[in-house]
């Protein structure tokens, strides 16, 4: 118990640490190149946060799925070749439509950031099964040295440049990529072992149905400003929105480097089909959510408004009733991120991508009322993640899911 406390503290603190250090990495960039010219690097960021979403996780959390479902990485092998192909398809695809849209993107027609589009793709999946093989064999230390690293990698080289008087853009977006070289230290998780039970049917459903519930579920985290943008709010209002959701979603971070260690757990209830100790997950889940949920109201309220002026300067304002929902919301983003790990172990990935997209629809009214257009995009984000969090819920309860999930 208490190495797992450890692993667990670990885990969580490197996760906090890891996440940091990636806004020192941004800072540290947009400081040495001005805003103009770090815009074609923020596009980069916001690339990798998309395959972090995407690729990353879905393929960590279904790795550790699938070895403790056979005992062994047989299922993993037996797809590593086709996962190899994806992962180059996106990344060609992605470095090709990015080459296409290059001036408005990244304000000129160079193959560079196209070019490192490709590779933080590659990287983001490298970076997915590193951390699967190390979740599936328990070693949670090395998995948060993997998290501390990665943006470590990333602020080192961004103060070597800045101390060597670099300006170009792309120096600064290639740091990006450095960062997943890190993967690389842990060689030897890389090597996976021949064992565990050959698959009698493929898993790559179960991985496509989690990448794309997961990307989807990123794109409503951290989408809300494009959105407002689009709808005609003040510039003012969309950087509100911005570093509001920045701040909020600091538990997100953090949560995200510590379900792993639940993932292997939750596997082994579902194929024991320990249904009692399945459900008293599922009604923590949910009183814990509502409780947290509840106590980030007065928080956006009273508390959110002032730290943001306080982090980001007194000309940033955001209003409290946004700054409310947005807590709020960013409280059930986590709940959800347990939810979609709960759809992953029982077989249930599509259910991911059905949840986001039905709260996507249920709440697109919201986008038309006579609202302000912040508070219309506040409520839309409290609404897309709840409708997601009773979706993800219903279909990890049926005697269905259970059946899929047992060997």
């Amino acid at each position: 118990m208490n190495d797992s406390r450890r692993d667990a503290g670990w885990l969580a603190a490197s996760s906090a640490i890891g996440g940091v250090l990636a806004y020192v990495f941004f800072a540290g960039a947009t400081r040495a190149l001005g805003p103009d010219d770090a815009a074609p690097v923020s596009v980069l960021w916001t690339w990798w946060g998309l395959t972090a979403a995407a690729i990353t996780f879905p393929l960590q959390h279904w790795i550790t799925r699938d070895v403790a479902a056979r005992g062994g990485f047989a299922g993993v092998r037996a797809l590593l070749s086709v996962l190899s192909l994806l992962a180059v398809a996106v990344a060609v695809v992605g470095g090709a439509a990015t080459w296409l849209l290059g001036e408005p993107l990244f304000g000129s027609r160079s193959p560079a950031f196209p070019a490192l589009v490709a590779l933080v793709t590659l990287g983001s999946a490298v970076m997915g099964l590193l951390r699967g093989a190390l979740s599936s064999r328990r070693r949670f230390r090395a998995l948060g040295s993997t998290l501390l690293a990665e943006n470590g990698v990333r602020c080192l080289c961004v103060f070597a440049l800045v101390a060597t008087g670099v300006e170009e853009p792309a120096a600064y977006g290639a740091a990006i990529v450095v960062g997943h070289l890190s993967a690389f230290v842990w060689t030897s998780a890389l090597a996976l072992p021949r064992t565990g039970e050959p698959p009698a049917r493929s898993g790559l459903g179960l991985l496509l149905g989690a990448a794309g519930g997961q990307l989807l579920a990123q794109l409503v985290l951290t989408g809300g400003p494009v959105v407002l943008a689009l709808l005609g709010g003040a510039p003012s209002e969309v950087t509100a929105l911005f570093v509001g959701l920045a701040i909020y979603r600091a538990p997100y971070i953090v949560a995200v480097g510590v379900v792993p260690q639940a993932t292997g757990v939750l596997t082994t209830l579902v194929l024991e089909r320990r249904h009692d100790q399945l459900r008293r997950v599922r009604r923590v889940l949910v009183a814990v959510t509502l409780a947290v949920t509840a106590a980030a109201v007065p928080v956006g309220l009273w508390v959110g408004p002032p730290l943001v002026r306080l982090v980001f300067g007194g000309e940033v304002v955001l209003d409290r009733w946004v700054s409310a929902m947005l807590a709020a919301g960013s409280v059930l983003a986590v709940a959800n991120l347990v939810a979609a790990v709960l759809a992953i172990v029982h077989a249930r990935s599509h259910a991911s991508t059905t949840a986001w997209l039905a709260g996507v629809v249920v709440a697109a009214p919201l986008l038309f009322t006579g609202l302000g257009e912040d508070v219309r995009i506040g409520a839309w984000f409290l609404a897309v993640e709840s409708v997601a969090f009773a979706v993800l819920l219903l279909s990890v309860r049926t005697a269905r899911g259970l059946r899929v999930a047992a060997p």
